[in-house]
C-alpha cells in the first residue's frame, strides 16, 4: 500500500505497514491480527488489513496464498474502495507473473483497464499511481514475449513515475528496464545508468522489500558485465532481507544466481555450496522445476569440480525429475548434462554417444540461445581434443562451422561477453589455417563489440591478445614457411584455453594495462600528405630521416589496414594506431601496449574535432597541401601534454 492509502486508517495499521517495510513479520502479523478482533470495523479498516496481510505474505514468497488475500481484498473493495480494489487487482496480475503464470496475468489487463476507465477523478495523484503501476505491470509482463513494447512501457510508466514522486517506484521502473535492456538488447552501459539512477534512489529508502528487488536486478547486470565482486556483494545483501522475511523463493534464487557468479570467478567450491542450498530449499518447498533447475546447474559444477561420481547420481535424481514433469525445456538440460558426463569418459563410445546428444540438441527447436552456446562450445572442444590428435583438416573444418554458429547465436541473443570471446575464438582458428590477417580482423571486431557494451577486462584481454599476436608474426612466418602441423599451432595459438575458459564459463582476472612511451602523433590528408606532426623523442622530429621512413611505411600500410578492418600494425619495434577520421587519417606511433594507446587517441580525435578553431586550420592547411606548426593551433599544445605527456585520459 501507498503511504497516501494509509491516511485516515488508525495508527495500528500504520505502524503493521512500517513492520512489514523493515521485515518485521512476527510484529506485523501480531498487531494486524490484534487490530482485527476489534468490533464494529469500517470495511476500508478490514480490506486494508487484508490488503497488508497479502502484502507480506508476498514478500516472504507465499504467492498462493497472497494471490488469494488479494481477490479477498478485491471482493471486498470494489463498491466502496475502488482505488485500493484496483491496486489488488494489479497485485494479483503481478503474482501470476511471477508464478510463471503469463497468460492468466494478460487476461487480467483487459478488466484493469475498464476498472480505471471507470473512475471518475483521473486528475488525483491517487489515481495517477495506479495508471503508472498498470503501465509498468503490462511492461513487466511483456518482457519476455516482445521486448521492444516492453521497454516503450516501462519508459512510460517511469515518466509516469517521476511525476508522482514516489522514488521505490521510479527506482523500480528504473530497474526493470535496466534489465530488458541488459538480457535482452544486450545495452549494458544504458542498464549500468538506469541502475545507478534506482540505486542512488534507494539510498534515500528505508524499506528492505523496495532493496532487495532493485539490487537484485542490479546483481544480475552487474554479473552480465562481468563485474562479478560487487554482482557477489549485492547477492550477499539480498540474502540478508530475504532470510529476515522468510521468502524460501527468492532465497533459492538469489542462491541460484550466486552460485553462477561464483563459477564465472572459478570459486566452483563455493558455487557447489549455495547450489546445495538452492536444492534443499526447492525441495522443502516442493517446487520440483526448480529443484529440476537447480540440479542442471548442480552437475555441471560437479563436472567441472572433477566429481563425476556425484555428478552421475545427481543426473539419476535430475532423470527422474525430467520424467516426472515432463516439461520440454527440462527434459534438454536432462539431455545437455548426460552428454556432458559422457563426455568426460576415457572410452571413446562414450565420447561419441555424447557427440550425437550434442548434434541432436542442435536440432531442436524449443533450444535456448544460452544452450545452443553451450553445446556448440562443448562440440568445439570435443572436436579440438580429436584434431590435437588426428590433424586431420576436416575436422578443422568442421570447427570452423560451429565456431561460426556460435558467432551467429551469441549475435542473435545479445550476449556480448559469449560474443567478445567467440571473436576471438575464431581468431585463434584463423592462426590455425595460417590466415593471419583474417586473424587480426577477428580480434579488431571482438575489441570493438566489447568496447562498445562495456565489457572493458575482456577488451583488455583481446587488446592484449592482438598485441602479442603483432609480436609472433615472424614466428607465425616460419611455420607457414615450413607447412607445420595443425597440432603444433593449436600449442602456439593456446586455443585450448579459450575453449576451456568459456566452457567453464570463467571469467579471467582482469588483466594490467600500461600507459605506453608516445614517439610520434601525425594527421594527414586522406591523400597522404603530411598536415600536423608531434615528435615525442629527439630523434622523431619532422626533418630527420626516422620520420620520412615512418611516412613512407604509414602510406603502405594504410590501404591495407583500412580495407582489411584493422587498427594496428607493427612498424619495427613500435606499434602504430590508424583511424580515418574525414578528410585526415590520425596516426599514433608508441611503444608498449595498445590498449591506453587506443583510448588515449580516441579523446585527441574527439578533442581536435570538437575545436572548430583546431578543425579549421587543419583544413586550411590541406587545402594548400603545407604542414601545420604548433604555434598555428596553440591550444592543440594543452591537449597534447594533457593527454600524451601527462597520460590523462578524461
Amino acid at each position: 500500500m501507498y503511504d497516501r492509502d494509509l491516511e485516515g486508517l488508525p495508527e495500528e495499521l500504520i505502524r503493521a505497514q512500517q513492520f512489514i517495510f523493515d521485515a518485521k513479520v512476527d510484529e506485523a502479523t501480531r498487531l494486524i491480527e490484534s487490530f482485527q478482533k476489534r468490533e464494529n470495523l469500517s470495511s476500508r479498516e478490514i480490506a486494508s488489513c487484508h490488503y497488508l496481510q497479502a502484502e507480506m505474505l508476498s514478500y516472504q514468497g507465499r504467492y498462493q496464498e497472497a494471490f488469494n488475500r488479494f481477490d479477498l481484498v478485491f471482493k471486498e473493495a470494489i463498491e466502496t474502495e475502488e482505488l485500493l480494489a484496483i491496486s489488488a487487482l494489479i497485485q494479483k496480475s503481478f503474482i501470476l507473473s511471477w508464478m510463471q503464470r503469463i497468460d492468466e496475468a494478460f487476461s487480467f489487463i483487459q478488466k484493469l483497464e475498464e476498472l480505471m476507465s471507470s473512475v471518475k477523478r483521473k486528475d488525483t495523484k491517487d489515481y495517477k499511481l495506479r495508471e503508472a503501476k498498470l503501465v509498468f505491470l503490462k511492461g513487466a509482463i511483456n518482457i519476455q514475449q516482445d521486448p521492444d513494447k516492453a521497454i516503450v512501457l516501462l519508459e512510460r510508466s517511469l515518466k509516469l513515475r517521476k511525476e508522482t514522486g514516489i522514488k521505490e517506484d521510479i527506482a523500480q521502473s528504473y530497474f526493470w528496464l535496466a534489465s530488458v535492456l541488459a538480457l535482452r538488447k544486450g545495452e549494458l552501459e544504458l542498464a549500468i545508468e538506469h541502475v545507478n539512477s534506482g540505486l542512488s534512489l534507494l539510498r534515500d529508502i528505508k524499506k528492505k522489500n523496495a532493496i532487495y528487488g532493485g539490487k537484485f536486478f542490479a546483481a544480475m547486470i552487474f554479473n552480465l558485465k562481468g563485474e562479478l565482486d560487487l554482482s557477489i556483494e549485492y547477492y550477499e545483501e539480498i540474502l540478508g532481507i530475504v532470510k529476515e522475511y522468510g521468502n524460501n523463493h527468492w532465497l533459492s534464487l538469489v542462491l541460484n544466481n550466486m552460485s553462477g557468479a561464483y563459477r564465472m570467478k572459478g570459486r566452483i567450491d563455493d558455487a557447489l555450496g549455495c547450489i546445495k542450498q538452492a536444492i534443499d530449499l526447492s525441495k522443502e518447498m516442493g517446487i520440483k522445476e526448480a529443484e529440476a533447475t537447480c540440479h542442471d546447474f548442480y552437475i555441471k559444477y560437479l563436472i567441472q569440480a572433477g566429481d563425476l561420481e556425484q555428478a552421475k547420481k545427481a543426473l539419476i535424481r535430475f532423470e527422474s525429475l525430467s520424467q516426472e514433469l515432463n516439461d520440454d525445456v527440462i527434459k534438454l538440460e536432462y539431455l545437455f548434462c548426460r552428454a556432458l558426463i559422457l563426455k568426460t569418459s576415457s572410452r571413446t563410445i562414450n565420447r561419441g554417444k555424447a557427440e550425437e546428444i550434442l548434434k541432436n540438441l542442435l536440432e531442436e527447436k524449443n533450444l535456448s540461445h544460452e544452450m545452443e552456446s553451450g553445446v556448440l562450445i562443448t562440440l568445439s572442444d570435443i572436436l579440438l581434443n580429436e584434431l590435437r590428435v588426428t590433424d586431420d583438416p576436416e575436422v578443422l573444418s568442421e570447427l570452423e562451422s560451429y565456431i561460426t554458429q556460435l558467432l551467429e547465436v551469441a549475435e542473435k541473443s545479445h550476449s556480448f561477453i559469449v560474443l567478445g570471446e567467440s571473436y576471438l575464438l575464431r581468431a585463434k582458428l584463423a592462426l590455425l589455417t595460417l590466415n593471419l590477417p583474417e586473424a587480426r580482423r577477428f580480434l579488431t571486431r571482438g575489441q570493438r563489440i566489447t568496447e562498445k557494451y562495456g565489457l572493458t577486462n575482456l577488451a583488455v584481454k583481446i587488446s592484449n591478445e592482438h598485441d602479442d599476436l603483432l609480436k609472433k608474426l615472424e614466428e607465425w612466418g616460419r611455420l607457414k614457411e615450413e607447412q607445420s602441423s595443425i597440432s603444433d599451432r593449436l600449442d602456439l595459438a593456446r586455443i585450448g584455453d579459450q575453449v576451456e575458459l568459456m566452457t567453464t564459463k570463467r571469467i579471467p582476472e582482469p588483466e594490467p594495462t600500461s600507459d605506453e612511451d608516445p614517439v610520434v602523433i601525425l594527421i594527414m590528408s586522406e591523400g597522404g600528405n603530411p598536415i600536423f606532426s608531434q615528435s615525442f623523442s629527439e630523434e622523431w622530429r619532422f626533418e630527420e630521416h626516422l620520420f620520412g621512413g615512418f611516412l613512407t611505411a604509414v602510406n603502405s600500410f594504410s590501404d591495407e589496414m583500412f580495407s582489411e578492418e584493422l587498427d594496428r600494425a607493427n612498424f619495427g619495434e613500435y606499434t602504430l594506431l590508424m583511424k580515418s577520421t574525414p578528410p585526415f587519417v590520425i596516426c599514433y606511433l608508441f611503444k608498449g601496449q595498445s590498449y591506453n594507446a587506443q583510448k588515449r587517441l580516441k579523446c585527441f580525435i574527439k578533442q581536435i574535432q570538437e575545436k572548430a578553431v583546431v578543425w579549421e586550420v587543419f583544413n586550411r592547411c590541406r587545402e594548400s597541401n603545407r604542414h601545420c606548426q604548433i604555434r598555428e593551433v596553440p591550444s592543440l599544445e594543452n591537449v597534447i601534454t594533457e593527454l600524451f605527456i601527462e597520460k590523462t585520459i578524461p
